[in-house]
């Protein structure tokens, strides 16, 4: 699963990153880019920058409680 920490686990190991990639050969969105193989792999990446500059999701118990009528 990708989180906010792949991108970091990526940077100290690149095959994670084309681990990641033969996931994602069964996509049929990244099977599109195939004629644009660096523009699928940045935009992978600026994927992986976005979900590590958003850092962890907030606990469950943060969100606004219900309201009971």
């Amino acid at each position: 699963m990708l989180n906010y920490r792949t991108c970091e686990s990526v940077k100290h190991n690149p095959n994670l990153l084309r681990e990641i990639e033969s996931h994602l050969e069964n996509d049929r969105r990244y099977l599109e880019l195939e004629n644009l193989p660096g523009e699928r792999e940045r935009l992978l990446l600026d994927y992986l920058e976005d979900l590590e500059s958003k850092g962890p999701p907030p606990p469950p118990t943060a969100s606004e409680p219900i309201r009971r009528k």
